[in-house]
């Protein structure tokens, strides 16, 4: 009985779809559907995604498998399968005519071959010692090597809680910006153009510092880093460093820095922090991020 009761396994799946919408991936079709695989069985898919990857040309496209889960539920073998479940199902999704069929968009977006585990624990106040044990039983999963026939390789990824809430962290800032973008540098996507877009792709959804441009409410423009990294010096001098390289320290923008971690030694290098970056004759500031270790309102109140 490791799903947290049929009904919260349902909600989180709406919930999960509420805050991937909210990033702005495009949804595909409905929600708890059942489709045929090139093997001729019928696989079930919580739901499918399309999402603009600014360093391809093409949008992605994945299927998202939401677990709502207890830590004292889940096993190294039942995330073994669950993994095992999806490679398969991505695989034999991938040529599916009734697919493609239901949801002409295949025929304009990239091969299927990306799959997310979207597992929220719901014992919150356990999750945090759990998370190590967590930790370990990921790097513990085997994934198939063997090439394809059609040479893809299937790419799993694996959210929980740590990035779930990291992600409704950002929201919870972005929100009351007005004209928020992310902002994409030209060495992240591949040495193409500069891009500002609402979407958040994959790649920065697993770094450690995320850039976005607003305005503030008397219009003035805004240089965003949410930040995720430790919280030192030497952190913070190497993040200047990579800002510098992006051009993203710009005298005619503020430059506000939103940390999500918390330790209240921080505060007795905060002042030196701030003497480095303005330094470059900026206007900076360094704000905390809600920590969001609890599903927000803005998640929660979806029905």
């Amino acid at each position: 009985m490791g799903e947290d009761s049929q009904y919260k396994g349902e909600l989180w799946t709406q919930q999960a779809i509420a805050l991937l919408n909210l990033l702005s991936w495009e949804k595909i079709g409905d929600s708890g559907m059942d489709v045929e695989g090139t093997d001729n069985v019928e696989y079930g898919i919580d739901c499918l995604y399309s999402i603009k990857n600014p360093a391809k040309d093409i949008p992605e496209s994945l299927i998202i498998e939401a677990k709502c889960y207890l830590t004292t539920s889940l096993s190294q073998s039942a995330l073994q399968a669950w993994v095992d479940r999806l490679n398969l199902k991505i695989s034999t999704l991938r040529g599916s005519k009734e697919l493609f069929d239901r949801h002409p968009i295949f025929q304009e977006i990239s091969d299927l071959k990306i799959g997310i585990i979207f597992i929220w624990f719901s014992n919150t106040d356990e999750y945090k010692s759990f998370r190590p044990r967590f930790r370990e039983m990921v790097e513990n999963i085997t994934v198939s090597t063997k090439p394809l026939k059609s040479s893809i390789f299937n790419k799993i990824y694996i959210i929980d809680n740590d990035l779930i809430s990291k992600l409704c962290s950002i929201h919870s800032v972005i929100k009351d910006f007005n004209e928020f973008k992310f902002y994409y540098p030209s060495s992240f996507i591949n040495n193409r153009a500069v891009q500002r877009t609402s979407i958040l792709s994959l790649d920065y959804i697993f770094s450690k510092f995320i850039l976005g441009q607003s305005k503030d409410n008397s219009g003035a423009e805004l240089n965003i880093v949410f930040y995720f990294g430790e919280l030192n010096t030497q952190s913070f001098r190497l993040l200047k460093s990579v800002l510098l390289s992006f051009l993203f320290i710009d005298e005619s923008r503020k430059l506000i820095i939103y940390k999500y971690h918390r330790d209240e030694e921080f505060r007795k290098i905060e002042p030196d922090i701030i003497k480095l970056y303005k330094e470059d004759n900026i206007d900076f500031e360094i704000k905390d991020m809600d920590s969001c270790r609890e599903l927000p309102a803005f998640i929660t109140n979806i029905k």
